[in-house]
């Protein structure tokens, strides 16, 4: 296997593909401007590439291999006109037919010159596709690309917090469903280069690609030809800048933070953001031939600004009325907005490109990004120290190579390795300031806040308790009789046991017992350590750390290696915890002299005014609603190395076929390392593919075999001919994917004890089929038919492969698992109904099968959940698209989709969290959470030049200048009723949500100054401030009405309306940004 294994990847290193390279075709007929007849041998130039090509007998022609942009076509024959052809547009993948019309000329050097024109129905287009140019882009009010992809009908990103799948915001995953398919099942690439994560699929944080380095941005939903593998619902190029033969300059500013005449969420939102991009000739003055471009985007602001309503705690209220009748939690302190979490992201994209003649010419580019974010956690809504940082970092390496053989034929080699890392860990702090890292505090049982009863606080009645002044612990109280409660258990008599070594590398010895009298001091040695035997102080939730004190001068802990470590007073602190520094959450009461009445009443029993006066304090009710100490639940480190080489051979057969065909090659290595609950003796930790855990003999084999990372294999290859006529384009082709995990799991899934059987190739066809039929000039029909496959996710594959089924709810990966499947056929018709007018209506349906599931597996002596094949789902839709494009000075895209997505399950997931068994698991299809069944997007801009806009005063204020416009309104999403006792009384998400929309708007003035053209405008989300509902209690329907059960838990005080203030449950309200750029 491993000498197979070399020399396949040997032979691929020299030539491997699957996608296309980002280019066109031009093609057209000439003829004679008077008779009509064609013309043979006319040269046909595209003027910036020095290539080209001769029309033949009928006066056809052909130019292959033509990069995507815009160009300038000359045909040149003796006896005739010149004829240039300006602004022609190539699109990745179509073929731009410029038919040209030549005069007689008896005068050498005539020449005509015309403007090509982009056809408003694109006649050898078979799907539905959507090509937004940088223009576009850079003018929207979006602010990446993530936007300008849900610009289109049908696709959905979903933002809720309740609905949304678990895990997937705090990971930094976007959740984007594709006509009524899963999250994840879009193909994105650069250029044609995979830019997934193999991991948990999809794109992210992590993965987000600047603006100014894309030139176009294009999206295929539905049924794409058979070029594109390992995606189910849609393809999205990215096709990055190039730069040319001058230099060229873009600086972006923009801003939400404008002190005070900004609205205060916009303030306290602070978004930064400077990006830009320079490119040009690496050599001045040396044209095109060897260019450069480089990049960037750098943005910073709040995660989330939320408006928290106007009942607050009032502190000089203690034991009154006014607490009491506002039912809110002693914690909540603020009324409006307050911003929560951080979001700051910078990407770097640069690119040269070398022509190395008018045949030959090679790309290299470089893409970093770097992205650290806090996300809002309502647990985490007072104490957000604790939460996650997630840092994410992504590292893209791409060298192509295009070199065209004849006219007819041309290939590409690409090879990439793009690197992928996330870390998602609690950051080190101290919170009082008093030189003891909150970890310590946590885990020593003192107050890191400083606070306590109201007053200053640093721990002086735990045990132990030290300081820079008190270097021992002591143990004080006004009298015996009085108990002071502490965060540690100080201020009472307490039995020890007491652990005495001479130094950190000495074993502890068996320890001795004793009592602590109140009052007395006990001073711990440096290397010692003391467990509290009182058992009855836990239920004063007194102590949370397993009884165990380490002196707080000396805190022994487990670093990231698990090696033992010791912190001392006056060490610097690390940024990050380290393992043994997690400490479990903590809850924070409020306590105040009635704690003693609960515990200890006077007369042993309480009384009605004893309970009237607790009710009245509030400390006690409210327990468990919000975190105030530990540290959050993940630790988590993943690495993925994708490494991809690719190559694509396009060859025109004659005139009717143009032939392709390609092989690629993934390889990933795959490290994951994740503890919950790393608190614990023995959290639970999914940990594989450590690098580093194998020595290998040389570098070659830890190139080729890596160093104990999972390494799973993709192999694909496909072959498609693009057969044109002038009344039909026909799309025909065959893929084949393989995969091999390269790992093992059981014989059978649901028998664990069936044996271990290695992974084996699973080898899948998958036919495509796509025609566009001419009626008329202006009109099209097309058809489509496709069978699409997509991996599953690495993480589904190797979860807990060692196969332990010990911890609390174990659940198992599957190597066995084959590739999720879809069947979608669609039918179009595309007409232009009037100069620059054109409609679009598309009709489609997908089925799904062996979708990826969880299930839950009954066994002795232990239950455990497993990966497998069972989920399936269809969608059923329509598309109608209303474009305007030139003829004046605005532009429109309008478009509209009807759809039903139903399924079993809505995410892969779902069985592990409802635990379902082969019983109970669903078995029909229902609504999907995620299903929408009326979507329209808008897209609109207008240009005020000169003239067309208003005079005032005597001038026009509007002159150049530009205004953009974006609206997207969609059903609400479904959920499912519940009554006031938590039983369903209806069907599975049968009641929706309120619709929701939302309009943006960019409005930028135009001046040139010294050369450089400025412009400065304002960016405007949500213009009408609408309160969109993405969230709802189920019970009511509504976004601010918890329910008659929850309003009977505030009225017996076992909840706070605190606990219900939740304005995530809305969109976020009307922001504003201005914007400044420079350009030259």
């Amino acid at each position: 296997m491993r000498r197979f294994f070399v020399l396949g990847y040997l032979l691929l290193l020299g030539a491997a593909t699957a996608f296309a390279a980002t280019v066109g075709t031009i093609a057209g007929t000439v003829v004679d401007d008077v008779s009509g007849t064609p013309l043979p041998g006319v040269n046909v130039l595209v003027v910036e590439l020095g290539i080209g090509g001769s029309s033949d007998l009928s006066g056809d022609y052909y130019i292959e291999n033509v990069p995507v942009g815009r160009y300038t076509v000359k045909a040149t024959m003796i006896g005739y006109k010149a004829v240039t052809t300006q602004d022609v547009r190539i699109i990745m993948d179509q073929t731009a037919r410029i038919n040209i019309r030549m005069e007689e000329s008896f005068v050498q050097g005539q020449e005509v010159v015309v403007t090509a024109e982009r056809p408003m129905v694109d006649k050898d287009v078979t799907v539905k596709k959507m090509v937004r140019t940088a223009e576009e882009i850079q003018n929207l009010p979006v602010r990446d690309l993530t936007e300008m992809l849900t610009l289109q009908s049908g696709i959905i990103q979903v933002k809720s917090a309740e609905y949304g799948i678990p895990g997937f915001e705090d990971r930094g995953i976007e959740q984007i469903h594709v006509r009524g398919g899963r999250s994840g099942e879009i193909g994105y690439t650069i250029d044609g280069m995979y830019i997934e994560n193999p991991i948990y699929g999809g794109i992210g944080k992590g993965t987000r690609i600047n603006k100014y380095a894309v030139r176009e941005l294009e999206v295929q939903t539905g049924v794409f030809s058979a070029e594109y593998g390992d995606a189910m619902s849609s393809i999205v190029n990215n096709i990055s800048f190039t730069g040319g033969a001058d230099y060229e300059a873009k600086l972006t500013l923009e801003g939400s933070n404008l002190g005070p005449v900004a609205q205060q969420n916009d303030r306290l939102r602070n978004y930064q953001k400077i990006a830009g991009r320079f490119s040009g000739p690496v050599i001045p003055g040396s044209g095109d031939k060897f260019t450069f471009s480089i990049s960037g985007d750098m943005t910073t602001g709040a995660y989330r600004v939320l408006n928290l309503d106007d009942k607050v705690y009032d502190p000089n209220n203690i034991g009154g009325q006014q607490n009491n009748a506002n039912a809110v939690n002693w914690l909540d302190r603020n009324s409006g907005f307050r911003s929560f979490g951080f979001d700051d992201t910078y990407d770097v994209f640069t690119k040269l490109h070398w022509r190395i003649d008018n045949y030959k010419q090679m790309n290299l580019t470089y893409w970093f990004v770097n992205s650290e974010f806090k996300v809002y956690d309502r647990n985490y809504q007072y104490y957000e120290e604790g939460k996650n940082v997630n840092r994410k970092w992504s590292e893209r390496w791409n060298l192509e190579f295009r070199q065209q053989l004849n006219k007819k034929t041309y290939y590409t080699i690409s090879a990439a390795r793009f690197t992928q890392q996330m870390k998602m860990s609690v950051e080190n702090g101290d919170m009082d300031g008093d030189g003891y890292p909150d970890w310590v505090e946590f885990k020593a049982g003192t107050e890191a806040r400083g606070l306590h009863m109201g007053q200053e606080y640093h721990g002086e009645c735990d045990i132990p308790f030290i300081n820079k002044e008190n270097p021992g612990a002591t143990i004080t109280a006004d009298s015996l009789e009085k108990y002071y409660q502490s965060w540690g258990p100080g201020c009472i008599p307490t039995k020890i046991k007491y652990f005495a070594r001479d130094s950190d590398a000495d074993p502890y010895d068996a320890g001795t017992e004793m009592t602590i009298p109140v009052g007395e001091p006990i001073v711990i040695g440096k290397w010692d350590k003391v467990k509290i035997l009182d058992n009855s102080l836990q239920s004063f939730n007194q102590f949370r750390n397993g009884y165990l004190i380490i002196p707080l001068d000396s805190m022994e802990y487990t670093d990231d290696r698990g090696e033992s470590r010791f912190w001392h007073y006056g060490d610097p602190m690390n940024q990050w915890l380290q393992q043994g520094q997690y400490a479990s959450v903590q809850y924070h009461t409020f306590p105040d002299s009635t704690y003693d009445l609960y515990f200890s009443p006077p007369t042993g029993v309480m009384t009605a005014a004893d309970i009237q006066a607790m009710r009245d304090s509030l400390y006690y009710i409210y327990y468990y609603e919000y975190f105030s100490g530990g540290a959050d639940r993940y630790r988590h480190w993943t690495k993925s190395v994708t490494d991809e080489i690719k190559i694509d051979l396009t060859s025109r057969i004659n005139k009717n076929h143009q032939l392709r065909g390609g092989i690629d090659f993934k390889r990933h290595f795959i490290t994951f390392d994740e503890a919950q609950l790393p608190w614990l003796a023995d959290p639970y930790v999914e940990v594989y593919g450590l690098p580093d855990s194998i020595k290998r003999d040389n570098w070659l084999e830890e190139f080729l075999y890596g160093t104990g990372e999972k390494m799973p294999l993709e192999l694909g290859a496909y072959v498609q001919d693009k057969i044109e006529y002038p009344w039909m384009t026909i799309n025909v082709g065959l893929r084949v994917d393989m995969q091999n995990s390269q790992d093992t799991s059981w014989a059978d899934p649901r028998a664990s004890w069936s044996g271990l059987t290695p992974s084996d190739w699973k080898i899948l066809w998958s036919p495509r089929l796509g025609i566009s039929h001419v009626i008329t000039d202006r009109a099209t029909f097309t058809f489509g038919y496709g069978r699409f496959y997509q991996n599953p996710t690495y993480r589904n594959i190797y979860l807990n492969d060692q196969g332990d089924l010990t911890t609390a709810s174990p659940i198992v990966g599957n190597a066995h698992v084959q590739a999720e499947k879809a069947s979608a056929y669609e039918f179009g018709l595309n007409y232009q109904f009037a100069d620059f007018w054109r409609l679009g209506l598309v009709g489609w349906s997908k089925d799904y099968s062996d979708l990826a599931s969880t299930e839950r597996v009954k066994a002795f002596p232990y239950n455990y959940s497993v990966v497998v094949n069972y989920d399936y789902g269809s969608a059923r839709g329509l598309d109608l698209t209303l474009e305007k494009r030139g003829g004046s000075a605005w532009s429109m895209v309008v478009q509209y989709t009807l759809s039903r997505a139903t399924a079993n399950r809505a995410d892969a997931w779902q069985g592990y969290r409802n635990t379902d068994t082969p019983e109970s698991m669903p078995k029909k299809e229902v609504l999907m959470n995620y299903d929408r069944t009326h979507n329209i997007t808008t897209t609109a801009g207008y240009f005020f030049d000169k003239k067309n806009n208003p005079m005032i005063l005597g001038i026009r204020p509007l002159s150049n200048s530009n205004v953009n416009f974006t609206l997207i309104a969609m059903s609400g999403a479904p959920y499912t009723p519940y009554d006031i006792n938590l039983s369903r009384y209806g069907a599975t998400n049968s009641q929706r949500m309120p619709w929701y929309i939302e309009a943006n708007l960019a409005y930028r003035k135009f001046i040139n100054l010294m050369g450089v053209k400025w412009s400065a405008g304002v960016i405007v989300r949500n213009v009408f401030n609408f309160e969109n509902v993405i969230d709802i209690y189920e019970e009511t329907g509504s976004a601010t009405d918890p329910g008659r059960l929850n309003e009977q838990a505030i009225n017996d005080g076992a909840l706070s309306t605190t606990y219900f203030d939740r304005p995530y449950y809305f969109s976020d309200p009307r922001q504003i940004d201005v914007t400044l750029e420079a350009s030259f």
